[in-house]
């Protein structure tokens, strides 16, 4: 089994914005922040309070319909869990194969 990283250009536009996709979670990044994810039956963005750029970003993404963390320490757990969930059987059954 192997956990399968990919990184797609979020806009046409020249902003740095991009769907990375780690082991079946969908993660938005505007520049180096991850603002939104899809994962684990739960799609969930930060509250934008970053700026303009971001906005437009988190617009052309479609990831503004999704539910709203209510505060950083809410989104990061949530990333968190969400990214362990979907690693945990991979590098299980890696290390049940190297041994």
């Amino acid at each position: 089994m192997h956990i399968e990283v990919k990184l797609k250009k979020a806009s046409d536009r020249n902003t740095e914005s991009h769907w990375v996709s780690v082991a079946g979670v969908d993660m938005f990044f505007s520049y180096a922040t991850c603002m939104a994810f899809i994962g684990g039956r739960r799609c969930m963005c930060r509250k934008n309070t970053f700026g303009p750029t971001t906005g437009r970003q988190m617009n052309e993404a479609g990831v503004r319909a999704f539910s709203q963390a209510k505060s950083e320490e809410e989104f990061d757990a949530a990333l968190q869990r969400v990214l362990q969930d979907a690693i945990h059987p991979a590098l299980h059954t890696l290390q049940e194969l190297t041994k």
